[in-house]
């Protein structure tokens, strides 16, 4: 059947062949599902991608400002021993240690009030 409705016509057709106005719908609806499917995965695996890069990349510049960090700290504990060797004349003690104490005056207790009443 041919007429002058154009795609109007075509439409009408072919849901009068598919048994009807609504089982004509739900296949439409299903080819275009099936269309945008792959379209769809595509565009889900290129956002995980990009996430990925996006994470990939905050990891690396993290690696690498802690790395600098370091770097900057041992920089500065050089300088340190450097001016502590310099002042002293002498190597002195890393700065993870300490000096020995020596006890020759009075008790490391003496400089604080005692918590002890003197009445």
């Amino acid at each position: 059947m041919t007429g002058n409705l154009g795609a109007y016509q075509e439409i009408t057709t072919d849901a009068a062949r598919a048994g009807g106005v609504a089982a004509y719908l739900r296949d439409e609806r299903a080819d275009a599902v099936a269309k945008a499917a792959p379209r769809l995965r595509l565009e889900g695996a290129l956002g995980a991608l990009g996430a990925l890069t996006v994470v990939g990349a905050g990891y690396y510049v993290n690696k690498r400002w802690n790395a600098y960090q370091r770097e900057q700290i041992e920089q500065i504990e050089r300088r340190v021993t450097e001016l502590i060797e310099a002042r002293l004349g002498r190597p002195g003690p890393a700065l993870n240690e300490t000096e020995p104490e020596t006890h020759d005056g009075p008790s490391d207790t003496a400089c604080y009030p005692s918590t002890v009443d003197a009445s």
